[in-house]
């Protein structure tokens, strides 16, 4: 039986990657963006953050971009916003989980994860549904790749040591879900060794930048500065990744937000502003369902 279900997930995998190429375009006030989820609920509804230096807004697009709504929330001021994601958040509920995880000096003692619940009119400003502190068990670390498991477990993977490895950690639904304002204590979950996976690209490229998981559960995606890598998951293993894939992407100036498209085996990914130019929202999809080996 273990060895079926091995297989059930290794299938859950693409062998091979086409870029469909540039779907639409960031307005200009999305200018740093570091996080991007599509909404489940509402088909044509992509939200998205800025980076560092932002005031506390969610913006909302439709899938090429247009139609922008900024909605503030209040009492949230920022420190080092670095990625997005869906989380459900009780009793049929959506929330959007706003990542102020950034920590580039590595003199936060937490950072913070902000719920705030998906409804079908955003008003103008908004007050966050919940407000998490969380910290590392031992030591600090920097990150900009948070992600979401459908189960409301949520994954975060810190920066590249100088030999190339991120350790992976994880809050579970009930510590986030249950929290009364007492910091929680994040559990390692792995290491994940991008140097192997990208061993041709030089260190500060091959950091991680962003992460998403499927609406099934089954597959990571982390993007880096240069390429991404899909890997299976599986939450009930010591070792929660396995299996990388290599994805070779159209790189732009600096990419730091990726997500899923949902009902496809699809992803979004887009950069800060490239000078004079507006911010592209790239596409890659799955050209050939499998394993690469």
């Amino acid at each position: 039986m273990p060895a079926i279900i091995t297989t059930l997930f290794l299938l859950q995998l693409c062998a091979s990657w086409h870029t469909i190429g540039q779907v639409g375009e960031l307005p200009s006030r999305i200018d740093e963006s570091s996080g991007i989820a599509f909404s489940r609920r509402y088909p044509d509804r992509v939200y998205h953050v800025n980076d560092s230096g932002d005031v506390g807004s969610l913006f909302i697009t439709d899938r090429a971009g247009k139609n922008l709504r900024e909605v503030k929330i209040r009492g949230f001021d920022p420190v080092d916003v670095e990625d997005l994601g869906m989380a459900p958040c009780g009793d049929g509920r959506s929330c959007i989980v706003i990542a102020d995880v950034g920590n580039n000096d590595l003199d936060r003692r937490a950072v913070e994860l902000i719920f705030v619940e998906e409804v079908d009119r955003f008003p103008d400003s908004v007050r966050p549904l919940k407000r998490v502190r969380i910290r590392y068990p031992g030591q600090a670390y920097d990150s900009e790749s948070v992600a979401v498991h459908p189960d409301g477990t949520i994954l975060l993977l810190t920066k590249n040591s100088r030999e190339g490895t991120a350790q992976l950690f994880k809050l579970s639904s009930g510590q986030w879900s249950t929290s009364d304002g007492a910091v929680q204590q994040l559990s390692h979950a792995g290491a994940i060794d991008l140097k192997k996976v990208f061993p041709d690209v030089f260190l500060l490229l091959r950091s991680p930048t962003s992460m998403d998981i499927s609406e099934d559960g089954r597959r990571l995606l982390i993007l880096t500065y240069q390429d991404a890598v899909e890997f299976a998951l599986d939450l009930s293993k010591a070792e929660v990744v396995f299996n990388p894939v290599r994805i070779r992407l159209r790189a732009l100036q600096q990419q730091e937000a990726a997500a899923y498209v949902p009902g496809e085996h699809a992803f979004v990914y887009t950069t800060e502003s490239m000078l004079l130019f507006r911010s592209p929202l790239m596409k890659v999809s799955c050209a050939q369902p499998g394993l690469n080996r």
